[in-house]
């Protein structure tokens, strides 16, 4: 019998089973991530001081991330991300300091000794698997470290290090131009960002002409040398390592930097290669477009909705019911697998984007860990300390690891909401999507399951309030889960009511307990 005639073999029936639609993402459906910057999170030596400058390697390594596990676990996460592991380029960027956060590679093949270099890397793919936990690793596939000129090139080994530059994009090279002048410029290496079009940020309008695929693709990210992957050595290099990370580390899965600047079709075989779920970067408002990168990578992490959170929970929660809706019309193959968060390493921390109402912070987590998709919580979220500090990668050691914190006993409790009520891994939910049942200014009401979300932006100390919704069915009665409201049967037996009480916490009822 030839078993490539069917969809799933008798070996992979169960995954098949949990995930028809993406059989090789099948472990990923439903997980909750825990997301660290390794050389900020934890640290195996117990006198390291606090970290005072964020342009410095401050210390963090995997045996310090191993001796948290536990913490991690408690909170009911599933999942751990870590930043790129692989070897930094050993000299300075002029503005930005060193690679201590792994997106600056000098060699894709070492693991930096910083963190604890490879055999570091086993143990920590090893305990997170005996604790039934799974590994995401983020790649940088676009670009290494910064290149300031061809002395920079000679430094890096192998294919990278090559005299003629052909390792790298040269857009805009004259002829006669030598690659020290080129890099130098001016006008030096296109940057893919300014250079390609004051209509690419944020919307990436390809098909009006008023933003240049080629530059984004093919441009330089700003001073870090741009991979090409046209190059035959090159592609084979990256595809060659990437399958080496999964099978050498046990790789569950990886987070992409950059995809957006990547040619799709060297995704294509990116993906092939890896042989693992891929969430990828791919930092966009246009739905469109970000929906088309699952045709080539299994997920994409959902900046076109929550980068936006901000600004929704600082106005109106109409402004996130007409993004959902223009998600919905977005041809992506599996909502299940796109990548869902409030913030990251890249931006403002979103509890300072909020004024520090932590309320509002609780109702965005409720929404992220609730909704379709993969909830991902960036390290130190539970801690004021840490989620209200101006340095958005501090060192956590100075703050401590207590999940008993307000927002750290939330995310247990959203956790283990989201088991019970099949939205988590194995769950009859998991892949589930949510239906609206109501958005007023300061309301947004959806079901997912057995359970009813009612998330607000009333903020705390605000005095709270009470809405009904017509669209929300009694049926046999919702019981309050989470939240110090309530819900009650509305009017007339028409819909529900909500209470939300003066703390402004998020309500979530179920339909079976």
């Amino acid at each position: 019998m030839d078993t490539l005639l069917f969809p799933c073999s008798l070996l992979l029936f169960f995954q098949c089973a949990l995930s028809s639609k993406n059989p090789i993402s099948s472990t990923w459906v439903g997980r909750s991530v825990y997301f660290v910057v390794t050389d900020r999170f934890a640290s195996s030596n117990p006198s390291l001081p606090p970290c005072i400058d964020s342009k410095e390697w401050c210390g963090g390594n995997f045996d310090g991330l191993i001796s948290r596990l536990p913490y991690i676990k408690d909170m009911g996460f599933d999942a751990v991300w870590i930043t790129p592991p692989v070897k930094q380029v050993g000299w300075r960027d002029d503005y930005n300091g060193t690679g201590y956060h792994g997106y600056w590679a000098g060699e894709f093949t070492e693991v930096d000794e910083h963190l604890g270099g490879e055999e570091g890397l086993r143990r920590l793919a090893d305990e997170l698997h005996r604790m039934d936990m799974k590994l995401m690793v983020d790649v940088v596939a676009n670009h290494v470290g910064p290149v300031h000129g061809a002395e920079d090139v000679g430094k890096f080994k192998g294919v990278l290090g090559r005299e003629d530059g052909g390792q790298y994009n040269k857009l805009g090279m004259v002829e006669g131009e030598s690659l020290d002048d080129y890099i130098k410029g001016p006008p030096g290496p296109p940057n893919a960002m300014t250079d390609a079009g004051d209509g690419c940020w944020p919307y990436y309008d390809f098909e009006e002409g008023v933003c240049d695929r080629t530059v984004v693709e093919g441009g330089w990210f700003g001073d870090l040398g741009d991979l090409n992957q046209t190059d035959v050595q090159v592609r084979e290099y990256l595809l060659d390592w990437i399958s080496w990370m999964q099978e050498t580390f046990d790789v569950d899965g990886f987070r992409l930097d950059t995809a957006l600047y990547i040619p799709r079709d060297f995704l294509d075989s990116f993906q092939d290669s890896a042989g693992v779920y891929i969430v990828g970067e791919v930092v966009t408002y246009n739905f469109t477009l970000h929906a088309s990168y699952q045709q080539h990578l299994t997920g994409v992490l959902n900046f076109p909705m929550t980068e936006r959170l901000g600004e929704v929970f600082n106005g109106s929660m109409l402004d996130f019911g007409d993004l959902y809706s223009e998600s919905r019309k977005a041809a992506y193959s599996d909502r299940s697998l796109l990548g869902n968060f409030v913030d990251n390493h890249d931006g403002e921390r979103f509890l300072r984007k909020v004024g520090f109402d932590v309320g509002l912070l609780k109702n965005a987590l409720a929404l992220t860990m609730l909704e379709e998709g993969i909830p991902i919580v960036y390290y130190g979220t539970e801690n004021e300390g840490v989620a209200g500090n101006e340095d958005n990668r501090v060192g956590m050691w100075k703050y401590g690891y207590d999940g008993g914190t307000e927002v750290g006993e939330m995310m247990r409790e959203m956790n283990a909401m989201r088991r019970k009520y099949g939205l988590g891994f194995g769950g009859e939910h998991a892949e589930t999507e949510m239906e609206v049942l109501g958005v007023e200014d300061n309301w947004f009401v959806f079901s997912r399951g057995g359970l009813v979300a009612f998330i607000n932006n009333v903020g705390r100390g605000k005095g709270g309030g009470k809405m009904c919704f017509g669209n929300v069915e009694w049926g046999e009665g919702l019981k309050v889960v989470y939240g110090e409201g309530g819900v009650e049967e509305g009017e007339g037996g028409v819909g529900v009511c909500v209470v939300v009480e003066d703390k402004g916490d998020p309500v979530v009822a179920a339909r079976w307990w």
